[in-house]
């Protein structure tokens, strides 16, 4: 049975950063990212947050014992001797009660943040989804995609990029003093249509509540930046769909959307960006990701080969954290002194007809026990006959 513990934990944290620190290095280097691709990002992305949702030691797990300095502080760590009314806490303990208020604030931030979106979506915007412009260009994107147009087209002031609002009635959000040309109007839609089609809010609202829970580690917010970009990649490879032509026009929308929010006085508010699927991120980074990811040509076979030496390496950090489970292990030398450590080499149980186990430690009769959870594994287990019928 997966097990569920503080080394688990400690673990999954361990190679989840590794994780999320390997792909915050490719996004720093444009060519190499551009080589790689980002489906190989988009892989390594999902691996670490799989590795952050699954923080369970299996069957073929293998405890290491850390070293000395490092066992001792995590044996301080999980210490109960902090009073707290009639009980004592250790500072794991503490940490768990700021876990959970914490988790409760930021999810109570995320629902004023949606909620005051919509309000000021409702309060401020005007309805354009009658404009004859806004929708003969929906209707054609739709019909392209099989779908049907449940689009609403929302003009808001003091805003400077277009957004898509909204999981059951999607609202593009447009700046009102923002002017299009047809091509940069069929693009700008049709981005806000994919990322609907693609269910790219949604995968958004589930990054965003990961963050939420882990809203103590670093690498749960560059996670969520990163899904952001690559979200933009995926859209922008499916418009363009590889085609150079098309792939120069819509790096050009790109810029005069991007030119149009600089020129602006004022910049969109944040709770808003925080809640929806953006055309053109405010970081100027993000952008020249898009562009280098976009418009950079990369042999094939270097592709490849990338490609495979990426997705082998990460596949090797994120099996070997389950292989090997990191565990304290240590003992004051007063009780050291006194205390004979159980092992695998010097312990061994018999299974009575009970289900009880008798354990016995260099020999000697140690106690009975109804299970072996808390004893090493690969101790070896013999009947009442002295025949070995199994091992831990």
């Amino acid at each position: 049975m997966p097990d569920f513990t503080f080394s688990t934990v400690l673990m999954a944290l361990l190679a989840s950063n590794i994780l999320a620190g390997l792909t915050a290095l490719l996004f720093l280097h444009g060519k190499t990212m551009a080589r790689v691709g980002y489906q190989v990002l988009t892989l390594l992305v999902c691996l670490t947050v799989f590795r952050l949702l699954v923080p369970l030691e299996l069957p073929f797990s293998q405890n290491v014992n850390m070293p000395q300095l490092f066992s001792r502080a995590v044996s301080f760590f999980r210490m109960k001797w902090i009073p707290f009314f009639t009980v004592r806490l250790s500072l794991w303990n503490v940490f768990e009660l700021l876990w959970a208020a914490g988790i409760v604030v930021h999810l109570t931030l995320y629902i004023h943040d949606y909620r005051r979106t919509r309000d000021y979506i409702l309060k401020y915007g005007q309805d354009k989804t009658d404009d004859p412009d806004y929708q003969t260009a929906l209707d054609a994107i739709c019909r392209q995609h099989g779908r049907k147009n449940r689009f609403h087209v929302i003009e808001l002031p003091d805003l400077n990029i277009p957004l898509l609002f909204g999981l059951r009635t999607p609202c593009i959000l447009l700046p009102d003093c923002l002017t299009l040309t047809p091509g940069q109007r069929y693009y700008v839609l049709s981005h806000e249509a994919m990322h609907y089609f693609h269910h790219d809010f949604l995968i958004k609202g589930a990054m965003r509540l990961l963050s939420i829970f882990y809203w103590w580690n670093p690498a749960c917010a560059l996670l969520y930046r990163q899904t952001n970009t690559l979200l933009e990649m995926h859209i922008d490879k499916k418009i363009t769909r590889g085609k150079p032509e098309l792939k120069e026009e819509y790096a050009e929308c790109l810029l005069a959307i991007r030119k149009n929010a600089l020129s602006l006085a004022s910049s969109t508010p944040c709770f808003i960006i925080r809640n929806g699927c953006f055309f053109v991120q405010s970081k100027e980074t993000d952008l020249k990701r898009r562009m280098i990811m976009l418009l950079q040509a990369s042999d094939i076979w270097h592709k490849l080969g990338s490609g495979i030496v990426m997705v082998l390496s990460v596949a090797g950090i994120y099996l070997l954290s389950y292989c090997f489970i990191l565990e304290a292990h240590y003992l004051p030398p007063e009780i050291e002194q006194n205390y004979t450590v159980p092992t695998k080499d010097n312990t061994y149980a018999v299974k009575l007809d009970s289900s009880d186990y008798e354990i016995y430690i260099n020999g000697s009769y140690w106690g009975t026990a109804a299970s072996l959870e808390y004893y090493p594994k690969g101790i070896i287990i013999y009947n009442q006959e002295g025949d070995v019928i199994n091992e831990n």
